[in-house]
């Protein structure tokens, strides 16, 4: 890329707003920043109300909001912004989600809504009339970026427009859309003048084919952070994060810790369960279903910071996904999260094996994909990490291979050279 291009970013979900999306937008817009001299910005005016994060300090010089009056913006106004699993469980409430995530209810009552994609195209025509080849970047979720990177992409045909998918707008594992091909074909259609896909894993890679666009994958780097104890001399089995759909279920870890407590292989006295997020009533189902409620603390929602924190305190963090035949390497940002603890992370994957994840897991040495056909080797890993915890030594990844592996500047520099 020569120093005269510039790079216009459409990010609904961008800093300060406190979301695991945010974390990859704001670390790729900001590594291909460097490349460019012009840049600009396009987020949501909620930012200003969604719960923020202090980690990242950005330019406000480069950033445009976009007013929002969509379904976060009214939220907002409540305490609680955030469904729960439990609420979004009756038929109603599954009905409404599908909605909201079908063309073209997304683009009307979904995330940024219509006062959102008008004040993005006319914004970024402003900036495009300067810069008429710029590289567009915008990523889903939600729909809306995709929307106004299309019509500014027609608009300005000597631009390259880059659509990254962080998630699969229609997903093989839940029933999210209404009319599934119908979504298939109208997102090909909007993205059908996209220079290159991006995308979080090479499972996705391989469900994006339909869309027949150049895809990269293009890994989330990792921060490593420092290495920190226990702060309450307790043996900390952590989750941190929603609870979503029946490929999210701890169980299979529950019933390996339930019998370890049973037969005295764990003190109860030095094991805790901890859970953050929002979904704290279909956690503690789980919890009870295996007896667990004497070693279970709630920590309820909290910052971001403290999640990382509980995560580098914590000895096990707890990976909840799952995996099709043809549906691998669902590679949540949670992931990389727990890869810069450095502690090992049980993967609990439901389904087929997911050889993505287990090769990533290996390389670093970082953890062990759990499944319910590999019961013995999942109950001895667990045990193995306990002993050693027993005897002070810490069970720790390999950070020479996560640095190689995961680094922003790296997945910068692999859409550049593709470009």
């Amino acid at each position: 890329m020569s120093s005269h291009q510039a790079l216009l970013s459409i990010h609904y979900y961008y800093p300060p707003i406190h979301s695991i999306g945010v974390i990859r937008n704001y670390h790729i817009t900001h590594a291909l920043q460097n490349h460019v001299e012009n840049k600009l910005v396009l987020t949501t005016s909620n930012r200003n109300t969604l719960p923020k994060s202090n980690l990242i300090t950005i330019d406000e010089s480069i950033i445009k909001e976009l007013a929002t009056n969509d379904y976060r913006t009214k939220l907002s106004t409540k305490k609680n912004i955030h469904y729960t699993e439990k609420s979004k469980s009756s038929s109603i409430a599954k009905f409404a989600v599908k909605l909201i995530n079908s063309y073209p209810f997304n683009t009307w009552i979904g995330e940024g809504g219509s006062k959102y994609i008008n004040e993005g195209v006319n914004k970024g025509i402003e900036f495009l009339n300067k810069n008429p080849e710029a590289i567009i970047y915008c990523s889903f979720r939600p729909y809306a970026d995709l929307i106004i990177g299309s019509k500014l992409k027609a608009l300005y045909p000597r631009t390259k427009l880059i659509v990254d998918f962080r998630d699969l707008h229609v997903d093989p594992m839940y029933n999210n859309v209404f009319l599934k091909s119908f979504q298939i074909k109208t997102t090909k259609r909007i993205i059908k003048d996209a220079s290159m896909i991006t995308t979080v894993s090479n499972g996705l890679a391989t469900q994006l084919g339909k869309y027949q666009k150049p895809i990269k994958t293009i890994y989330n780097g990792v921060k490593i952070r420092p290495i920190k104890s226990s702060d309450n001399n307790k043996f900390n089995i952590s989750y941190t994060g929603s609870m979503f759909g029946e490929f999210r279920n701890p169980s299979f870890l529950f019933k390996i810790i339930s019998e370890k407590l049973a037969n005295s292989k764990f003190d109860k006295n030095k094991i805790q369960i901890n859970y953050a997020g929002k979904d704290e009533q279909t956690f503690l189902s789980y919890i009870k279903k295996h007896n667990l409620e004497h070693v279970y603390k709630n920590l309820g929602m909290i910052s971001h910071q403290d999640a990382l924190n509980l995560q580098s305190s914590s000895q096990i963090n707890v990976l909840l996904t799952g995996a099709l035949k043809n549906y691998t390497g669902i590679l949540t940002g949670k992931l990389f999260e727990y890869l810069g603890s450095r502690k090992p992370i049980a993967a609990i994957v439901l389904g087929e094996r997911d050889s993505e994840l287990e090769d990533i897991l290996n390389k670093t040495d970082a953890g062990m994909c759990l499944y319910s056909t590999n019961e013995k080797d999942s109950s001895n890993w667990v045990q193995d990490i306990y002993d050693k915890w027993l005897e002070n030594k810490e069970s720790l990844s390999n950070v020479d291979q996560l640095t190689n592996l995961f680094s922003w500047k790296e997945s910068a520099n692999k859409i550049i050279n593709a470009l």
